[in-house]
Formats: structure tokens, sequence, C-alpha cells
């Protein structure tokens, strides 16, 4: 499983007025009985939290370290906000996490805020609950859950106000992503199969873009991975865990 530490390491300063970021093609994978389907969208599949960046500074100021604690909202516990308010998104520490609301549907996709703390119910109706005892890193306050939809286009995009360099974040899978993948539900068998052999994944890809919309890079982190041959191996991320985005 992957390890969890900060890492600051030096990352790539672009010289643009803004940075986004784009949680892009969440990948589930897996083999039913007969034939391997491929499942995008598992939604909402992941959760994140701390995500740290330095904004570039003019020559004589020392570059400013900027930490996204999501604790600009006030919730009361097993609180959520999922932009019902038609808003578009919201900011912390000046990043800004977009979401795309349908108020005809009351369906969402992009980013909410959750302080939800809930790892044992099953289902699309724990959606807002990340995969670890207490809330957010360390075990309390507020995280953001990511759906990537595609039919909406760039959802799931966080910009930043400024040239940066991005550090990385931290990053969980949603219990009802989690459960799915480990016991199956009505949309899904479990990761694994009945033998424990599917060779079952679930990846998420993180995508730098500059200010015209051209990738500059990506990251790719495995949420959940049964390809092992020793199906000791196998595991679904239950904690939050470090991806260092220096890279992008």
């Amino acid at each position: 499983m992957p390890s969890r530490s900060w890492n600051f390491g030096p990352g790539l300063r672009i010289p643009t007025p803004c940075r986004p970021w784009r949680f892009a093609g969440s990948e589930r994978k897996t083999k039913p009985t007969e034939e391997r389907k491929h499942v995008k969208n598992i939604a909402p599949a992941l959760a994140c939290a701390l995500l740290v960046f330095t904004v570039a500074a003019p020559a004589a100021d020392a570059p400013r370290r900027q930490i996204v604690t999501f604790s600009e909202r006030t919730f009361a516990a097993e609180d959520y906000w999922n932009g019902a308010d038609e808003s578009g998104g919201f900011k912390s520490r000046n990043a800004h996490f977009k979401n795309a609301y349908n108020a005809a549907w009351g369906s969402w996709a992009g980013f909410a805020y959750s302080r939800v703390n809930d790892t044992n119910t099953a289902g699309y109706g724990n959606q807002y609950a990340v995969w670890t005892p207490g809330t957010g890193v360390g075990g309390g306050g507020n995280y953001a859950v990511v759906y990537d939809d595609g039919a909406w286009g760039n959802s799931d995009l966080i910009t930043l106000p400024a040239p940066a360099t991005v550090h990385g974040f931290y990053v969980n899978n949603t219990t009802y992503a989690a459960l799915s993948m480990r016991d199956g539900d009505m949309f899904a068998k479990k990761f694994g199969g009945a033998s424990g052999d599917d060779p079952d994944w679930f990846k998420l890809t993180i995508t730098g873009k500059n200010e015209a919309g051209a990738t500059v890079g990506t990251v790719e982190f495995y949420l959940a991975d049964y390809r092992f041959a020793d199906n000791g191996q196998d595991y679904i991320v239950g904690e939050w865990t470090w991806v260092d985005l220096s890279a992008l």
C-alpha cells in the first residue's frame, strides 16, 4: 500500500496567471464472469484533504506556501455542502474548487465539502463519507469529496490563484466506493471476484493544465489494486495517503 508521508520536494513553476488541475479519468476496471468491463466515473469515488502549494512571488519576496485545509466553512457533525446553492464551487486558501449542480435532478459533480464520519454504511446514500475513522487528516475537520462526471465536462477542476509549485495532497476512498469494491453491490461485483484472482483496479489520474488548457503532465495513483499474483498484496486504500504532485 502506498506510504503516507509529507513530501515537499521541488516542483515545476508555471509562468501563467492561474494553474488549473483536473482530477480526470478516475477509472475502475473489473472483470465479470465472462468478460472484462471498463467502468468509468465511479461516483462519488474519492476524498481529498490538505492540498499544499507554493505561490510564486516577486524576486524581493519569499514564495508563500499555502495549505488548503477546507476550514473556511463551519459545519455541524455529519453535515456537507454539495453545491445546492448553485454557486459553482468554493474557495479555500484562494484555490477554487469547481462544482456543478443540477437542481432538476438534485445531483452534483466536481467538488463537495464534507464533515461526514461513517465508515460502515454501504450504498449511494453514504456518498459524502471518507473511508477512515474521523473526518479530515488527523481525524478531524473538513475535507472534500470528488465526483468525476464526464458528462458535465471538467467539473473536477481546481484553479490556483497565481503561478505556483504544487507539492501534493492527501487522498482516500469514500466509504461508498470502498465498500462497493470490497463487497460488491447492485451495480458491480466485488474486486477480485469469487476466487479473489480477478485483476481489478481503481485508478485516479491527476492532470495539470496551463491557462491555455494544454496538459503539462499527469500523475496516477491507485485507490485499489487487485492485480498482484499474491492475493495477499491486493489492497483498497483506507487511510489518508499523501500523493506527490511535484512532477506536475
